[in-house]
């Protein structure tokens, strides 16, 4: 009986021993609040348009003599592109060059006998009236002859040609088309919601498939002045330069379009631990943890605003917070320098470091 006793006395002494050991401390990585620039993102689909773009045509019937670009072409504003027959309108503008040159020497010769007064001031006029009548129909030819020759309207690149040398072409008839390539128009549309976010002005990164690896920056050139009733959206243009000619007009672009910049408190997602629809976070005090309420704001792929509840240099458990409880001990292996960048003009790019203990 007295040996029983014993027994039961050091079986209990063992347990008691064995709950009187503290849990282990448990092993987590820790980052700082820090102060981040921010934007908030509205997220677009659009296309891309020449900023200019023209169908070039000719303005009257007749055959094409010579044609002075090749496909693709860069040109400049004013070069001759396509040529018209022209022969009759040539050989009236020499005539009536003649003819006005004849017409500006009898008037000084009859200037000179009015001024002695050897010739009437109705012969004078008379011979004033022949002088414009003859520049006029100068000016007539010259313009007939403008017609017959199709050139670019401003710069930028030349699309197929259309036409051969010897084709009639008529008013209507597409030779060519030009459009201008050095910065493009985006436009897009967006839900009416955001129009107090949208200003002339605002910057945008857009991306394409064709370009995987890239992005491209614009700015907001021009609002809609009304919102589509049926799809309750506002159109948006902007304009992209441009300059290395790697975008083309029918595009379709992905576009982030930026607003609210700002200074914001950022954590990474992981930091986050949801109760209800309440979100928490440990904070680390000396050894152990304390578990925090805070606010969010927007989010980005990652990360999280945190509107309340931190402050600049708090110390937040990042990562092994699927075991803490309030007053947890701890065991810090890492710490995590995140000092992201999280505008879309560098799109979501950032800097993640950490050292290891």
């Amino acid at each position: 009986m007295v040996r029983y006793s014993v027994l039961v006395l050091l079986i209990c002494y063992g347990f008691g021993l064995k709950a009187a050991t503290p849990p282990p401390a448990i092993d987590v990585f820790v980052t700082p609040v820090q102060a981040t620039e921010v934007t908030d993102s509205i997220e677009a689909l659009g296309t891309l348009k020449a900023n200019e773009s023209v169908a070039l045509t000719a303005s009257v019937s007749e055959v094409v003599t010579a044609i002075h670009f090749e496909d693709g072409e860069r040109v400049q504003a004013g070069d001759l592109l396509v040529e018209l027959s022209s022969s009759e309108e040539q050989a009236l503008k020499t005539e009536y060059k003649y003819t006005l040159a004849e017409a500006e020497a009898q008037l000084k010769r009859i200037s000179r006998l009015a001024t002695r007064g050897d010739a009437s001031q109705s012969l004078l006029d008379e011979q004033r009236r022949v002088r414009d009548v003859s520049k006029a129909r100068l000016t007539a030819v010259e313009s007939q002859l403008t017609d017959r020759q199709v050139k670019a309207p401003f710069d930028g690149v030349v699309g197929l040609r259309e036409i051969s040398v010897g084709a009639f072409v008529s008013p209507g008839v597409v030779l060519t088309t030009l459009i201008d390539d050095r910065q493009l128009k985006l436009d897009f549309a967006v839900p009416a919601i955001h129009l107090p976010k949208l200003t002339k002005g605002m910057t945008l990164v857009a991306r394409t498939r064709v370009h995987p690896n890239k992005t491209f920056s614009g700015k907001v050139v021009a609002i809609d002045n009304r919102v589509d009733p049926v799809s309750r959206t506002l159109q948006i243009r902007a304009l992209l330069p441009n300059a290395d000619h790697q975008l083309l007009p029918g595009f379709l672009m992905e576009i982030d379009l930026l607003s609210n910049k700002r200074q914001a408190l950022v954590l990474p997602e992981e930091a986050l631990t949801p109760v209800g629809r309440k979100q928490f976070v440990y904070l680390v005090q000396d050894d152990q943890v304390k578990r925090q309420e805070v606010s969010l704001g927007s989010r980005w792929p990652g990360r999280v605003e945190i509107l309340t509840g931190l402050s600049v240099g708090d110390q937040v458990i990042a990562h092994g917070t699927d075991k803490l409880s309030d007053g947890s001990k701890i065991n810090i292996v890492a710490r995590e320098d995140v000092s992201e960048f999280l505008s879309k003009d560098d799109s979501q790019v950032g800097n993640e470091q950490g050292s290891a203990l």
